[in-house]
């Protein structure tokens, strides 16, 4: 069997569907299938992604980025491309195109008017209900009534995009390499004593890291042990820098995208806080589970819905920055070694190669 997968996310951008997809082309293989990348080449470089992240990927083109729904996404255009896209098709001659997010514009759209295969199609995104997003219903409907078989990370990403279309679909979750999350190494420079408060993701909006400095800002002033640990990049960075009080900037450090160091920053800190104003899956949890991370997060739009694996976190009453701050106090006076032990059973239970194997399963069922 041989699949093409084809996405507009993929290192060195960061985020949940750039791991998703190198897990698969990791782990697939394993199983006997034959697996090409098909993604642009980014207009951003935010962090080198895993060593092998170059086998088996095919660039088409060069991408544009552009904003969406308060992040920011690639999309893959242009007459090269539209040229490359078909040549590139008929030469590996793919059984099987496994396409993510496959009403966005670029290589998703170009995947369903130039294969004449069968498709499986992944939704990632939960999305709030806009006006606008009834004009887009028509196409939403024609993308997935062409695909074969649709895919959802979560009941959360599958009923948002039910609200525009009838299609029916498989949940399977987004996954975790446990042993990896398990082998980081304290980073001496952090393990000096403070407590440290983690927060992972792009610098925008939607991932809520103004609420979580606010937060931080309440809880700082009533100890005197706790730092805020920022790994990210993105548009607000210099804001959110800004909103920091100059009286506690020397105890919030922005270290900026990182990707492999992650482990070790994740067993360097003490708490993970998920400040996000939209949730449809949240790999960044089943990372500091396995890591043996403890996580507050905020009830957000998606949460209820977005998998098992968010019954392990820590929830503020309510989703603003005072709640989260008591929830974070709360959890730094708590012990948490029953909780961290449930946590990371939880995380073996993602294992990439059991996601593998249920894709797998799709492909075959397609296939017959």
């Amino acid at each position: 069997m041989k699949v093409g997968i084809v996405t507009e996310n993929y290192f060195p951008t960061l985020g949940g569907i750039q791991e998703h997809v190198y897990y698969l082309k990791k782990h697939l293989p394993q199983y006997g299938v034959d697996v090409r990348v098909l993604t642009g080449v980014p207009a951003a470089h935010d962090a080198d992604g895993p060593p092998d992240a170059e086998e088996n990927v095919i660039r088409v083109g060069r991408s544009v980025r552009y904003g969406t729904m308060g992040t920011y996404t690639e999309a893959t255009l242009g007459l090269d491309t539209l040229r490359a896209f078909p040549r590139i098709l008929r030469r590996e001659r793919f059984d099987l195109l496994h396409v993510h997010s496959p009403c966005d514009p670029g290589l998703p759209m170009l995947a369903f008017t130039s294969f004449h295969g069968p498709t499986v199609a992944t939704l990632h995104s939960y999305f709030p209900h806009r006006p606008f997003r009834r004009l887009l219903a028509p196409y939403y409907r024609l993308v997935l009534s062409r695909a074969a078989a649709v895919v959802a990370v979560s009941d959360a990403t599958r009923d948002a995009m039910r609200r525009y279309a009838r299609f029916r679909s498989e949940v399977i979750p987004n996954g975790v390499e446990p042993t990896l999350w398990e082998s980081g190494r304290p980073i001496a420079a952090l393990r000096d004593g403070m407590k440290n408060i983690l927060y992972v993701g792009r610098l925008e909006r939607r991932n809520g890291c103004d609420l979580l400095i606010d937060a931080f800002t309440t809880v700082a002033r009533a100890r005197a042990d706790v730092r805020l640990v920022i790994v990210g990049d993105g548009p607000e960075r210099r804001a959110l820098a800004a909103r920091v009080p100059p009286d506690l900037r020397e105890r919030v450090r922005f270290l900026g995208s990182l990707h492999r160091e992650r482990p070790d920053v994740y067993a360097s800190c003490d708490l993970m806080a998920i400040p996000a104003r939209a949730v449809g899956f949240s790999i960044l949890l089943l990372e500091a589970l396995a890591a043996g991370l403890p996580v507050v997060a905020l009830p957000a739009p998606g949460v209820p819905a977005a998998g098992l694996h968010w019954a392990a976190a820590m929830l503020a009453p309510h989703h603003s920055a005072p709640s989260l701050a008591e929830a974070v106090e709360e959890a730094l006076e708590v012990d948490h070694a029953e909780r961290v032990g449930a946590g990371r059973r939880i995380a073996r239970g993602f294992d990439w190669s059991n996601v593998a194997r249920r894709v797998l399963a799709v492909y075959k069922q397609v296939l017959s």
